[in-house]
């Protein structure tokens, strides 16, 4: 498949139009709304923080490049749209178990390579298995959740923004799930619930990781 050979993915794309998905293109303002309410709240600060500003970056450039994948479906715009995913991710799990859980730095990275090594498996799990793709996030989910609970465990403050993501999440994973399935009688489709629900759920994380200090000190005993 060529770069910019047209991507059918989702229920609402019926076509090759630039508006064939106008709810699943629209509905990323929720990753804009979050990004503008949680630099707000970072404005406010009186001690700059490079990692929530850092998130914050991310979490913007999560909703251009949905935007772009969701008006110009091509290969090529699967790549914008993807890459900010992976590394919004990838630089939260990091500051998370450094920042919240309280790892050291080489427990942090073997951590991560693990989480790595878990998430590049999901695309061997069978078509027929893969929930319309949900499971490539399975190991995200699974991993706020133990997080979450830990964090509970030991009564620290982000907990219940984390949890409360987990649950956000799992919610919108589902709709993202059944995109397809609802098909036949509602053709939108559930993908733009899947966006909205991810904007709150990033909200809710960036968040948790404004309410720890910006320290490298284990606050999991």
């Amino acid at each position: 498949m060529a770069l910019l050979d047209p991507i059918r993915n989702y229920c609402e794309r019926a076509g090759d139009g630039l508006w064939a998905e106008p709810l699943n293109a629209l509905s990323n303002i929720a990753f804009f709304i979050a990004a503008w309410m949680l630099y707000q709240a970072y404005k406010k600060r009186a001690v700059k923080d490079t990692q929530v500003a850092i998130l914050i970056s991310l979490l913007t450039l999560v909703g251009i490049g949905s935007t772009l994948f969701h008006t110009f479906a091509n290969k090529l715009t699967m790549i914008f749209d993807v890459a900010p995913i992976a590394f919004f991710t990838f630089y939260y799990l990091w500051v998370a178990l450094r920042r919240l859980v309280g790892l050291g730095e080489l427990k942090s990275i073997a951590v991560l390579i693990g989480f790595i090594v878990i998430a590049s498996q999901m695309s061997r799990i069978p078509e027929g298995y893969r929930c319309n793709g949900s499971v490539d996030y399975f190991p995200c989910l699974g991993a706020l959740f133990i997080i979450g609970y830990a964090l509970k465990l030991h009564h620290h403050a982000a907990a219940n923004w984390l949890l409360g993501a987990c649950l956000c999440f799992l919610v919108s994973l589902s709709f993202r799930s059944i995109d397809y399935m609802v098909c036949p009688f509602f053709p939108l489709g559930t993908h733009f619930i899947w966006h909205s629900l991810n904007g709150l759920m990033l909200y809710l994380l960036v968040r948790a990781i404004m309410i720890a200090p910006n320290n490298i000190q284990c606050t999991l005993r």
